[in-house]
């Protein structure tokens, strides 16, 4: 049973994601392509942003921009870790 459905999961994950490869592109093109500003955030632009092999600026979410977050976040990664 455990056998079908981790065949079954990767299968569906086939279907919606990218490969490896694919995922390693956004990082890839933000490293190295010219005129990239700054903060910019990319993706692929398939399938809601989960799925193609195009590239280009991914959409953000606006909690995502929230500087006080941003900074609760970063002071407990340093609590957990103990690194400051």
């Amino acid at each position: 049973m455990e056998k079908a459905v981790r065949w079954g999961f990767g299968i569906a994950i086939g279907a919606l994601l990218n490969s490896t490869a694919q995922g390693a592109l956004p990082t890839l093109f933000a490293a190295t392509a010219e005129g990239v500003e700054d903060g910019s955030y990319f993706g692929p632009t398939g399938l809601g942003e989960t799925r193609g092999g195009n590239v280009g600026r991914a959409q953000v979410a606006p909690h995502a921009l929230s500087l006080d977050d941003a900074r609760r976040l970063w002071s407990e990664c340093e609590r957990l870790t103990e690194c400051r």
